[in-house]
């Protein structure tokens, strides 16, 4: 007969009883690693323990955060996601690329995720797994990408006279914004920047 049992959670070093004489001693939401033994007691007879049984208990799995967003170059050939603030073994990455409503899932099973050659905006999480815990995703990073840069064209006036001119050279088309303007005057060995981004 099961005359009690008794639990430990320093690994067998002091136990505690529990008051409990049926065959089947039932546990709920365990925070630590356990060990379990029954008592068994047979009329006269000195009381014996059972074989103890151990129960790990795993920490729960934590997604961690992912290298904030960032936007890309259309053209830009790779970079890399960070991952980290995670507990547990990365299982895959998730990617999406449109918004988030459909994933499909890769085999990386790195902290880094490696970007090659986007060409469209892109979301990523990352799935976390610890010990027998469920997944978990990480946050979500989300790439964005911007047109290249490109030039435009310019146009004014193609002659002036010494000293007696005023007047603009303007600029048209192109992608992007005028960070600044330049000129030389020894056809284009050197260049001063002009310090304005104004038309």
């Amino acid at each position: 007969n099961i005359s009690g049992w008794a639990t430990s959670i320093d690994t067998g070093n002091t136990w505690a009883p529990v008051a409990n004489t049926t065959n089947a001693n039932p546990y709920t939401n365990l925070q630590q690693t356990t060990w379990y033994q029954a008592i068994v007691s047979s009329g006269v007879c000195p009381n014996d323990t059972s074989s103890i049984v151990t129960i790990t208990v795993d920490s729960a799995s934590v997604g961690g955060i992912i290298t904030k967003d960032s936007a890309f170059c259309m053209g830009q050939i790779s970079d890399t996601l960070w991952l980290s603030n995670q507990y547990g073994n990365v299982q895959y990455w998730s990617i999406s690329t449109d918004g988030g409503i459909n994933w499909f899932n890769n085999t990386n099973t790195s902290a880094q995720q490696v970007i090659s050659n986007p060409t469209s905006a892109t979301w990523y999480t990352a799935w976390i797994k610890n010990g027998v815990c469920p997944a978990v995703s990480s946050d979500t990073a989300m790439i964005s990408i911007i047109a290249a840069s490109a030039t435009g064209t310019l146009s004014g006036p193609l002659k002036v006279c010494e000293k007696y001119n005023a007047d603009s050279i303007y600029h048209a088309g192109g992608t992007g914004v005028i960070t600044d303007w330049i000129s030389s005057m020894d056809n284009g060995a050197t260049f001063t920047s002009s310090g304005t981004s104004q038309s």
